[in-house]
């Protein structure tokens, strides 16, 4: 990731003041909430649908392929402190590459009190971290009513050895060189993140502890997840604790279901394609939760 980018992020949120803050939670760092819902096949395959993203006009799903490095912004020291080392114990539980500490950011959890003004100072100084995104998606992004923002910016694909394809600058395009034989189940090369990217409103985070902010944007980042696909699958998830009605029960931490996507989407075969990643993935669930999904 660019020092410029990591720089900036940092900058732009410490320049608008949070209005709340996320509080310092009581919970235990490494816990994780089991909620009771019968693991049944209809249940994970609704919840793995709405979990793993569906990305028009790809049909290979992207993750993080080289270790994960998480900063936190826009709060107090120590509850950024917290979060980012929350994110890590979060990754290192669902078994993703974890860099050392000093690494280079490239998953970044931004707290502002002004969610589109940070986006659109973002967009004026540098656009090209929006390019991958339609207009349309864009313009969601900066959506006041939507308290929070979420995307990706892709790495040079890999190939099946995973390691970065060459780019042909002149014919601006990636080239696969490669002896592997050709085959009708696994591509030749695959998507992966370069950097995941959380703004979130600080209005939203009134009553939330750290560990919620934390396993929410670890959800947010790490798979890709929108809670705007859930609908009314039943499984417990932490991607419900933002904009949540008053009152109403909402996970403590990442629920064992969100975990359990989590570790079955990095243990799925990269090269298949996202239907038959997909599959896997529930499939990988199922034996996680013990639910009757595994026998099939």
């Amino acid at each position: 990731m660019p020092r410029l980018l990591r720089h900036l992020l940092l900058a732009a949120a410490l320049l608008a003041p949070a209005a709340a803050h996320a509080q310092d939670a009581p919970a235990a760092d490494g816990q994780i909430v089991v909620t009771g819902v019968r693991p049944d096949k209809a249940a994970i395959q609704s919840f793995v649908d709405a979990t793993v993203p569906r990305l028009p006009g790809q049909d290979q799903l992207a993750r993080f392929h080289w270790a994960i490095c998480p900063v936190a912004a826009g709060m107090l020291p120590e509850q950024a402190a917290a979060v980012a080392k929350r994110i890590r114990s979060v990754a290192r539980a669902a078994h993703i590459d974890v860099a050392d500490e000093g690494c280079a950011p490239n998953l970044f959890v931004i707290v502002t009190s002004d969610k589109p003004g940070f986006l659109a100072a973002l967009a004026k100084s540098r656009p090209e971290y929006f390019g991958g995104l339609s207009r349309e998606q864009r313009r969601a992004l900066a959506d006041p009513a939507n308290p929070v923002a979420a995307w990706h910016l892709a790495g040079a694909p890999l190939d099946a050895a995973g390691q970065p394809l060459d780019y042909d600058a002149d014919g601006g395009f990636y080239v696969n060189r490669t002896t592997r034989p050709p085959s009708r189940i696994a591509f030749a090369a695959r998507p992966q993140f370069a950097a995941a990217i959380v703004v979130i409103d600080a209005r939203a985070l009134d009553g939330l502890t750290t560990i919620q902010l934390a396993d929410y944007a670890a959800m947010r980042t790490l798979v890709a997840s929108d809670p705007a696909r859930l609908g009314d699958t039943p499984a417990p998830t932490i991607l419900r604790i933002i904009g949540a009605p008053m009152g109403s029960e909402i996970p403590l931490t990442l629920t064992s279901w969100d975990l359990g996507v989590l570790k079955s989407f990095y243990a799925s075969d990269p090269k298949v394609s996202a239907a038959s990643q997909r599959s896997d993935v529930r499939r990988r669930l199922a034996s996680e939760l013990g639910g009757e999904g595994a026998r099939n």
